[in-house]
């Protein structure tokens, strides 16, 4: 059997200068955390982003290996010292964007609200946010100092939420979900803490996260909700809650998310938090998940929990959906004369940059989709809401369908991510 390597990180260590990364978290770090909220902006073919406010949030989840192999996102900011050295990194992608690839689009300009975290700098330190290009190159889209003793922030913190830890124990050494309860009001408290664990317990025994039950903690946040339910712009519902979550997002209807992000995250601000998980109090089937950003889901339907774990492998991995016949908002897509970004998906321009050495000698590349290469990792072509030029690695995947388990290549990015957040100090 061949050896499983990450997909030879395939585009992960782009634009990031290991030799950066020789320091220790202490020099230049405390344990609290640097929240940075933004308004990011812009028209179909530009952007910009504004900002709102500093943070200090009590305490940073996060690795202290604090430049990420795992750089796949259309996004990356970076912080540097006044002398250049790096010495943080992380990959995201945004809503604006997949705004930006919808066919709501026009000559209008859009604005959504965002936060980045970073550990809380003992040091002054430029930060800067970069885009990408269709080649995958890094280009500058905003730019700014902070210094710890001379730049505004704010330290207060927001009323706090009636909240439980499930199995905390060490933040920085460790897998850190916080899920948080939107559209249940004080009367279901109860109903959320049994959903949250529900989903919680599906999680834990969904491969790969399985196999790291002691590397993953959830902290369940509950914040009461005036109403119960959510927003359904298409059928002119309105509901008062903790985070306005809503369906019909980009007009799709099972498209469920929030454009209130800056409200969302005040409720998890006391909380340790590498990703969040929105579970909204509804029987209608839907969700979403943005790499590094934010999951959210319906709790009530019979597939909420597959749906689930779905969107946390575009929240948490930064995986591509594999699927190209349902109906979506999105009219642009990745130019596929170049390799594309998203670890389980290639255009096989540079396949050896992905899983091409999990691919046995037997099998052809491109993979024909029939029954015979069941179970096997290939090339098939069909993903990401294309039929023709874009290959994902197997049959069927849990970034395909709703009846299938993460494939081989899924699992090994989601693996090798929680090692890399539970990894101990540096």
């Amino acid at each position: 059997m061949k050896r499983y390597f990450l997909l030879t990180f395939f585009l992960f260590i782009l634009c990031v200068p290991l030799k950066s990364r020789d320091f220790q978290y202490s020099d230049f770090f405390t344990n609290k955390q640097l929240r940075i909220d933004l308004y990011h902006g812009g028209t179909v073919d530009s952007e910009f982003f504004s900002l709102k406010s500093f943070k200090q949030e009590p305490v940073y989840a996060g690795p202290k290996k604090t430049i990420s192999p795992v750089l796949h996102g259309s996004y990356i900011i970076k912080a540097k010292t006044r002398d250049g050295k790096l010495i943080f990194a992380k990959a995201y992608n945004t809503l604006f964007e997949e705004w930006q690839d919808s066919d709501l689009v026009d000559n209008g300009l859009r604005v959504f609200r965002e936060s980045r975290f970073m550990p809380f700098p003992r040091v002054p330190v430029i930060i800067e946010i970069f885009g990408r290009r269709d080649d995958l190159s890094l280009f500058s889209i905003w730019k700014t100092e902070f210094d710890p003793l001379s730049t505004w922030y704010k330290t207060e913190l927001p009323s706090k939420p009636s909240f439980e830890l499930s199995r905390p124990e060490n933040v920085a050494q460790q897998l850190d979900v916080a899920i948080i309860a939107d559209g249940y009001t004080v009367k279901e408290m109860d109903k959320f803490r049994e959903d949250a664990e529900a989903f919680s317990d599906y999680f834990l025994k969904t491969e790969p996260f399985d196999q790291f039950r002691e590397q993953i903690a959830f902290h369940l946040v509950f914040a009461e909700s005036e109403e119960s339910g959510c927003d359904l712009p298409g059928d002119n519902i309105w509901k008062n809650t903790a985070a306005d979550s809503r369906f019909y997002t980009l007009r799709s209807e099972r498209y469920l998310t929030t454009l209130a992000y800056h409200k969302m995250m005040d409720l998890v601000a006391l909380v340790p938090h590498d990703q969040v998980i929105l579970l909204v109090n509804s029987n209608k089937y839907g969700g979403g998940g943005i790499f590094n950003h934010f999951s959210v889901v319906s709790s009530g339907h019979f597939l909420s929990k597959v749906v689930c774990t779905h969107e946390f492998g575009h929240a948490f991995g930064g995986l591509a959906d594999e699927y190209w016949t349902s109906s979506t908002a999105y009219v642009r897509h990745p130019d596929i004369h170049h390799e594309v970004l998203e670890p389980n998906i290639t255009s096989l321009v540079v396949f050896e940059s992905k899983w091409q050495t999990m691919v046995p000698d037997t099998v052809p590349v491109p993979t024909p989709d029939t029954e015979e290469y069941n179970d096997v990792v290939g090339a098939f072509e069909g993903g990401r809401y294309l039929e023709k030029g874009i290959y994902r690695p197997y049959r069927n995947c849990r970034m395909k369908s709703n009846t299938a388990d993460f494939c081989p290549v899924c699992q090994q990015v989601l693996s090798e991510l929680i090692r890399y957040y539970s990894s101990e100090s540096r």
